[in-house]
């Protein structure tokens, strides 16, 4: 949750070249909030700090430190590998999780977390094009996710992005579906699955009550679209009739004219 508001907070970065990475041969920028990361002690070669690229606010295309706030393009932290499978020790799960190694601090940063802030406070805002692209980011972050809710976060991005291609799905219907995956990830983690001991185990029954409040909620909300969507379509359909009534009034009104007329001409060589 810090990372995303430090990240929305950052609209005032310059922005950078036309590459979107930040000079000619794509590598990545070091970014240095004023609030998180301006006291690191680590090596960097002043030519490199001043280097500058595009900031997008609400995306994966970054990934954050938890720790020191370093930023990070998605695409230079593959290419470079640093995100593997490893041990996060904030999770106690063992070592099965998707890390993230910043090269500034030297430590990790858990991933799957990461990426559900980003998508539960920025997903709503998504439309398209953008929901396809940060989902093609999750599925490279997880591709090569050995543990069960990293693969099944991999598949589920997967299958929303066929349906979202083959027009089976509109944006919104997908972004409520990763939202729901994401609370069935929750459901499966080692702390609730796991550890009964801790007292933060969700029974079934209330896990299923949650799910149908989630339901039912996005059914709600998808029949005040529909309502709405009707609404205009009787609106547009009140608007043709009165046009095409308008046009058959003046059509014969014209009619009239035309008669009218014909009568004056046919008097005025009668005299």
């Amino acid at each position: 949750m810090r990372l995303i508001v430090q990240l929305k907070s950052a609209l005032d970065f310059p922005e950078g070249d036309e590459d979107g990475y930040g000079n000619e041969n794509g590598e990545d920028a070091d970014i240095l909030p004023e609030n998180s990361a301006a006291n690191l002690s680590w090596d960097v070669p002043e030519e490199k700090r001043e280097r500058k690229f595009e900031f997008e606010v609400y995306t994966c295309r970054l990934i954050g430190c938890e720790l020191c706030s370093h930023w990070n393009h998605t695409d230079c932290v593959i290419r470079e590998q640093l995100i593997y499978m490893g041990y996060f020790v904030k999770s106690g799960s063992g070592p099965n999780e998707m890390i993230f190694m910043c090269q500034a601090c030297n430590r990790t940063s858990e991933l799957l977390g990461w990426v559900k802030d980003v998508f539960q406070h920025c997903a709503p805002s998504w439309y398209g094009e953008t929901l396809m692209r940060e989902l093609d980011f999750v599925s490279r972050i997880f591709h090569g996710s050995k543990y069960q809710r990293g693969r099944n976060l991999f598949l589920k991005c997967g299958d929303l992005k066929k349906k979202l291609k083959s027009q089976k799905m509109d944006s919104k219907v997908a972004c409520w579906a990763i939202l729901m995956a994401f609370q069935e990830l929750d459901l499966d983690s080692p702390k609730n699955s796991g550890n009964a001991e801790s007292g933060r185990l969700i029974a079934p029954h209330v896990a299923c009550n949650r799910i149908v409040e989630m339901v039912q909620e996005a059914i709600r909300k998808m029949e005040l679209v529909v309502d709405k969507k009707m609404r205009m379509f009787k609106k547009a359909c009140l608007a043709f009739e009165a046009c095409d009534r308008e046009l058959f009034d003046n059509a014969r009104r014209t009619g009239e004219l035309g008669m009218e007329r014909l009568q004056q001409m046919s008097l005025i060589e009668a005299t």
